[in-house]
């Protein structure tokens, strides 16, 4: 990707170097033993993304006996699942991804001259200010929930397993390990550290193919729209090409076609790299869908139980 002129790019590339993506995708990137170093962390935390999932089953059939509890086991799971999709869409589809961000985010990626600079500068402004604004919500966000536990420190879980019942102080994700509450809630700092790391590569992930997906519509949505201004414009006022003469008629005419094929060329380029982004994004986006409505539909369910039944929360944040 061109750097030259970073602000008449579409893409904020000191953004996307920031959070890691740019380099990823960059084949030029440092390698160790031939192997870009930053693949190999994502894939990292793409083994850390299948460990919690792996995690969450076991603490599931832990607690089977509480539905509630096996139910947000089951809910983090799927979260980690997509993550680790996510993860390997971003590694197996990383080239795909570089070719359509190298050319869909180019300044010279539209080839016709007469096309709206004022659209594009304000598509350009568009895309990176709500990246921004993605940024500063979803940071603000994940900095309460993390550091919420350091902050309250009389929280704790109340976990019921069998016939005992442990008291668990409450973490960054709660999970469920292979030890006493008492040996838990002594060594707390150390099961916060594994689950601070466990939600930072969640958050990367979060914010690398997001603000990819964002990047990506809101560039094709600005090229798209600028095409159909220049077809409606193709012909009138300063692209007006029509003489009085006759043989200036001709000549004008054949440069009108001329230009009606070059921005067909621009429309063509943009929904042939928009097919290609869609191929890499479609996957996940209905898992996200299938995921998220298979968490709806079992919350309505156990909120039905709990209201015909008289079916109690067991597992509550509760303070000793």
């Amino acid at each position: 990707m061109v750097l030259k002129n970073e602000d008449k790019l579409m893409a904020n590339t000191k953004l996307l170097k920031t959070i890691g993506l740019y380099q990823i995708l960059n084949s030029s990137s440092p390698k160790v033993f031939g192997y870009n170093i930053f693949k190999c962390i994502t894939i990292i935390e793409a083994f850390i993304a299948a460990a919690v999932v792996l995690g969450c089953i076991l603490n599931a059939f832990f607690c089977l006996s509480d539905l509630p509890e096996t139910t947000r086991y089951f809910t983090i799971g799927v979260m980690c699942t997509i993550t680790f999709f996510k993860l390997c869409c971003i590694i197996g589809y990383s080239d795909t991804i570089w070719n359509c961000l190298h050319i869909i985010t180019s300044v010279k990626y539209l080839t016709y001259k007469y096309h709206s600079k004022r659209m594009l500068k304000v598509g350009r402004k568009k895309s990176k200010s709500i990246l921004i604004l993605f940024l500063v919500v979803w940071i603000t966000v994940y900095v309460n929930w993390m550091f919420m536990p350091i902050v309250i420190q009389n929280s704790y879980l109340k976990v019921e397993a069998g016939n005992l019942i442990y008291h668990f102080r409450t973490n960054i994700i709660s999970l469920v390990y292979p030890a006493t509450d008492k040996f838990y809630n002594d060594n707390f700092l150390t099961f916060y550290t594994m689950e601070f790391i466990i939600m930072l590569v969640g958050i990367h992930c979060t914010f690398m193919f997001d603000m990819l997906l964002i990047l990506m519509c809101t560039t094709i949505a600005c090229y798209l729209k600028t095409i159909a201004n220049s077809f409606s414009t193709l012909g009138n006022g300063e692209h007006h090409f029509m003489k009085n003469s006759m043989p200036t008629v001709r000549y004008d005419e054949t440069k009108l076609i001329n230009a009606f094929k070059i921005i067909i060329q621009d429309q063509q380029k943009v929904i042939k790299n928009m097919k290609n982004i869609y191929k890499v994004i479609r996957p996940v986006i209905l898992l996200q869908i299938a995921a998220g409505s298979s968490v709806i539909i079992l919350l309505s369910v156990i909120t039905i139980m709990d209201y015909f039944n008289g079916f109690h929360w067991h597992l509550q944040r509760t303070s000793l």
